[in-house]
């Protein structure tokens, strides 16, 4: 899923990929930093809604670990 999100640009240019995958990305690493980013990315205002989208159709077993990180980045607030 990863290899087709990634947004080519031209010859020199890094890629970029979307928050949806960075989420998931990060998830995957699992990392108490890559934890802290989820929720840093949340509590700065990504579409908590389009990455629980993208989780249930990608890795819906990634689901219960996002929706915990967001809802404690909400709470801290």
């Amino acid at each position: 899923v990863l290899a087709n999100e990634v947004t080519q640009g031209a010859v020199g240019v890094v890629p970029v990929v979307g928050i949806e995958v960075l989420v998931l990305m990060k998830l995957r690493a699992g990392r108490s930093q890559d934890i802290a980013d989820v929720e840093s990315l949340v509590r700065a205002g990504a579409d908590v809604s389009a990455i629980l989208t993208f989780l249930r159709i990608h890795e819906p077993e990634r689901l219960p670990a996002f929706a915990t990180f967001a809802q404690r980045a909400l709470v801290r607030e």
